[in-house]
């Protein structure tokens, strides 16, 4: 086939009438003919035959067309279980479509989470596996001689997962590192995908816009249904464990189908998983099941409570599962919350089980001890023992948490279902009461407490005995994970509503002091912005008290103030928490003093709409964005 349409091309430029046609849109095929007919007249010999074209021609067709399916596949594999990624992605596609639907190439490439998310799939599922090089002079590389002529193999993926240039979460798939590259992640030879130096890749920029193209044709033949349908489970890292990745081969690719180990199979294991628990919970004495809460990066949570006959109040609380895959994660979890417990904003540890089949085996002592409670129960009315909670979950795999249950809801539900359907905004009352809450719990990563599982949590404050901060990193803040639950009598809680952080399974702290606080205001302040600007935040680059800040999209500039009605100080503040150096953020006690005296000094004539700031609009805003927010 290759070779009829090789020596068609040859006769349409012998006759003169293809180059009019085409002008200056010219094809390989049509561009290497051109040429050996050149090399030809100049030197009287053929400088490639038949064969020579047509191996060039397989070989570009193979290297540029498996290498790009490669990446497309773990591209849509990634939407399909991360959804918040697919939330961000999708809003940003969607607001070039509805502007432009045939973008340019400059308008495509303008799109930063886009840029963001194809760069990082490169990265973690880098195409070619190996990329061979000759040494051009003799070198000593990290004490190794290696001789003019050596040839030396690049791995790729090896590179791509070192925690010593990608930072401890090197293998999670996560396009914001993009925005924050420092050390030696910022060298242009950190990311080799398509090879650095003068012999890199030559198809680099068209493989880049490929990507971009199918996801941005994809989107637009996504119809209204697909866009408003429940998205797959977020199974991500789970997944990627159990993915088995072709071996040999020279290309990133997974052993076999991949839709085999996602989609309806991993969205069902979880749905097993939560059915399990439901019919182990039904043989409970003590607790049962009240319904299925999500899935999360290694497993279930489930909502369980007292069985109790009577009308008094009862005790209920979240419980999670790992599955295979996440049992790490989990017990990851376990451990952080083990530290920080004992802050106020931080979600509140009740019991846990290490391995629930090593449970099992102490079946008779739990047997014998069921008789004792049994009776207690029967003549007291003090609510039953959290660990109870885990008797009918023994024999199962893995460990078992049991958190507090927060009644309300996330941020994203909050958000999305309230603000933005509504299109309104907080007061900025409740903005810096809602930021405090997020400082406290930054506080509470930097200075863990530690308290005894039981013992009440308390308000979180940078202590005064000069002990150093800790670099623990939240590692996941998004709106899914900061919940927000009624009030109570705390300064900042007075008005409204309060925010606690979950999900602790990303976590993890930094060897060496390195920002961990600076990072997680970096967060907070983003979370602040989505609930007045937009939802993925747009960054934009932009001076700020003579630093460079991504929060430019909230600044007034040149004249032009986006929301006049939120107050600057506020935005000031989140500004500088979201500096790109992460050396130039304000320091955490700077910035809990500045948000601390904001909630308890200003009042609501401080504000540019006062009649918004008043203790009543304020319930009124609770009333409608809360409590009558719809499940």
């Amino acid at each position: 086939m290759v070779n009829g349409i090789l020596e068609k091309r040859k006769a349409d430029l012998r006759d003169g009438t293809f180059k009019k046609e085409i002008g200056e849109s010219r094809d390989l095929l049509t561009y290497m003919l051109e040429e050996s007919e050149l090399q030809r007249q100049q030197t009287g010999q053929e400088p490639w035959t038949a064969e020579d074209i047509i191996g060039h021609l397989l070989n570009f067709i193979s290297a540029g067309h498996e290498t790009t399916a490669n990446s497309v596949t773990w591209a849509l594999y990634i939407l399909s279980t991360r959804h918040e990624i697919q939330d961000k992605l999708r809003n940003e596609l969607q607001k070039l479509l509805k502007s432009n639907v045939e973008p340019t190439y400059d308008e495509v490439n303008g799109l930063p989470y886009l840029h963001n998310f194809v760069r990082e799939v490169l990265r973690l599922y880098t195409p070619t596996i190996l990329g061979p090089r000759e040494a051009t002079k003799d070198l000593v590389i990290e004490g190794v001689y290696i001789p003019k002529g050596t040839l030396v193999d690049l791995h790729m993926p090896l590179l791509h997962h070192r925690q010593g240039i990608w930072g401890p979460d090197a293998s999670v798939f996560s396009p914001e590192r993009w925005d924050n590259l420092t050390g030696s992640s910022a060298s242009p030879y950190a990311f080799e995908a398509f090879i650095q130096g003068p012999r890199m890749c030559p198809g680099k920029n068209f493989a880049v816009a490929q990507i971009k193209c199918m996801l941005i044709e994809l989107k637009k033949k996504e119809s209204r249904e697909d866009s408003e349908r429940e998205l797959l489970v977020n199974e991500e890292e789970a997944l990627g464990r159990e993915i088995k990745i072709a071996n040999p081969a020279v290309t990133y690719r997974p052993a076999g189908a991949l839709h085999k180990t996602t989609g309806k199979m991993v969205r069902q294991t979880a749905i097993d998983l939560a059915r399990s628990v439901e019919q182990n919970y039904a043989q409970s004495k003590y607790w049962e099941f009240e319904r299925f809460l999500g899935a999360g990066s290694y497993g279930v949570a489930v909502l369980v409570r007292e069985r109790k006959d009577t009308s008094e109040p009862r005790t209920r609380m979240a419980v999670k599962l790992a599955q295979a895959a996440g049992v790490r994660e989990l017990q990851k979890e376990i451990q952080w919350l083990q530290t920080l417990n004992g802050a106020k904003h931080i979600v509140k540890i009740l019991a846990y089980c290490d391995d629930l089949v090593a449970a099992s085996k102490e079946a008779a002592k739990q047997s014998v001890a069921s008789g004792v409670l049994d009776a207690v129960l029967r003549s007291d009315t003090a609510p039953v023992p959290v660990m109870t909670a885990f008797d009918t979950l023994v024999g199962m795999k893995g460990p078992a948490l049991a958190i507090e249950y927060i009644e309300g809801s996330d941020l994203l539900h909050f958000i999305q279902d309230g603000l933005l359907r509504k299109g309104e905004r907080p007061p900025n009352k409740v903005l810096w009461s809602l930021f405090l809450c997020l400082v406290r719990a930054t506080i509470g990563m930097a200075y863990p407490i530690g308290a005894a599982i039981g013992e009440p949590p308390i308000l979180e404050t940078i202590p005064d005995d000069a002990r150093p901060e800790r670099a623990i990193v939240h590692g996941d803040v998004a709106p899914r994970n900061v919940m927000i639950q009624p009030g109570d009598e705390l300064g900042e809680h007075k008005i409204g509503q309060s925010l606690k952080l979950i999900d602790f399974g990303a976590a993890f702290e930094y060897l060496t002091p390195n920002g961990g606080p600076q990072g997680n205001l970096y967060d907070a302040a983003e979370i602040i912005i989505n609930l007045f600007g937009n939802l993925p935040m747009r960054k934009v680059v932009v001076a700020w008290e003579s630093y460079d800040t991504r929060a430019g999209i909230i600044l007034p500039q040149n004249g032009q103030d986006p929301f006049p009605e939120v107050d600057l100080e506020l935005r000031s503040l989140l500004a500088r928490c979201m500096y790109t150096s992460p050396y130039r953020r304000p320091a955490l006690d700077e910035v809990f003093e500045i948000a601390n005296n904001a909630v308890t000094t200003k009042n609501e004539r401080a504000f540019p709409n006062p009649e918004r700031e008043t203790p009543g609009a304020i319930r009124a805003f609770w009333q409608k964005f809360f409590f009558d927010l719809p499940e």
